[in-house]
């Protein structure tokens, strides 16, 4: 079975419509005021627990969804990791929807080639990154979902 298919199965309760809300560390609700991510920038220091990362991946699924991201689709996953970058994997995942991640730091020419080459719905996009993708791809911003 190819992995999108894995994937999508191993995913049907939290992509259909309706379905109770999804957990991202299914079966260990004792852990998700954990500490999930640690992040710095600068002086600061951000801390994202399992639970604030899990509900800023549902809000960021319900965008993809007003944008009528679903199963299938592909977007593009191009910014520094970091809690947004995770919420970003995570929403495109409950969508059903195909992640195409890039490496922040890919060359121009090797994210021209693949943008040319996958049929891409959507660009989440942080870094300035997006002043590099087609104008006629629709983009979200990465900073914006901090």
């Amino acid at each position: 079975m190819p992995l999108g298919s894995c994937l999508r199965s191993s995913l049907s309760p939290v992509v259909r419509e309706g379905a109770a809300r999804p957990d991202i560390l299914p079966g260990r609700r004792d852990r998700l005021d954990e500490i999930a991510i640690v992040s710095t920038n600068g002086i600061r220091t951000r801390r994202v627990t399992w639970r604030q990362l899990s509900s800023r991946g549902i809000q960021v699924a319900a965008e993809l969804r007003q944008r009528r991201i679903g199963a299938g689709d592909r977007a593009i996953l191009w910014g520094e990791n970091g809690s947004a970058w995770v919420a970003a994997f995570y929403a495109i995942l409950l969508r059903g929807a195909v992640v195409v991640p890039l490496d922040h730091q890919s060359a121009l020419v090797f994210v021209t080639r693949v943008v040319a080459q996958v049929e891409l719905r959507l660009a989440l996009v942080g870094g300035g990154g997006q002043e590099s993708l087609p104008a006629s791809l629709p983009q979200l911003l990465l900073e914006e979902l901090e």
